[in-house]
């Protein structure tokens, strides 16, 4: 990582890999939303962390919001002072709701001030992304037998809700997965 971070010139960017024609980095302004998707041992947890350095190398307006179930990926992150951490499907289902209401109070806000999109060293609001590790946890099918079923099904809509229109709030989403089927994220 550190031998191609000097590719990283732009503030939201991050690296995506090498090709045959050098170091691939992205944009959060350019690719609002991201899914790093692979089997077990594949690299994903790896690819995640490496997209997260290099937001957090270049952004200084940036909250980062982990759902971690399975409590251990994203333990590199703890500590940060603008990255939270959340172990819990409840949790998460609540700062889901609370990212949706900001959502909408940034559109409240650009209506008034007759903006497009969210310039965070203009309108001094931090961009904020969302990663979710194995999130098959939020967006898969549950069983209405499940005890997590209201809790999972809130989060989903909320889901949808920001992954439909939270881009020009500053609001992005980044998903890891094993696989991408209409059970596991439709």
């Amino acid at each position: 990582y550190s031998d191609i971070a000097s590719s990283l010139v732009r503030p939201f960017s991050f690296i995506v890999g090498k090709s045959q024609n050098g170091v691939v980095t992205e944009c959060l302004e350019d690719v609002p939303h991201f899914m790093i998707a692979g089997s077990t041992g594949g690299g994903k947890s790896v690819s995640f962390k490496s997209l997260l350095i290099g937001l957090l190398e270049t952004s200084t307006r940036l909250q980062v919001y982990l759902f971690d179930f399975k409590k251990v990926e994203m333990n590199d992150f703890k500590g940060l002072q603008n990255v939270l951490i959340v172990n819990e499907e409840f949790e998460a289902q609540l700062i889901l709701e609370k990212l949706e209401k900001e959502m909408e109070r940034r559109y409240d806000y650009l209506e008034k001030k007759g903006f497009k999109s969210i310039d965070p060293d203009r309108d001094k609001m931090d961009r904020i992304v969302i990663g979710i590790d194995e999130c098959t946890d939020l967006t898969g099918r549950v069983s209405k037998s499940n005890p997590s079923y209201v809790i999972v099904e809130k989060a989903r809509n909320s889901l949808d809700n920001l992954a439909r229109k939270a881009r020009a709030s500053g609001i992005h989403l980044v998903f890891a997965t094993q696989k991408i089927d209409s059970d596991s994220l439709d």
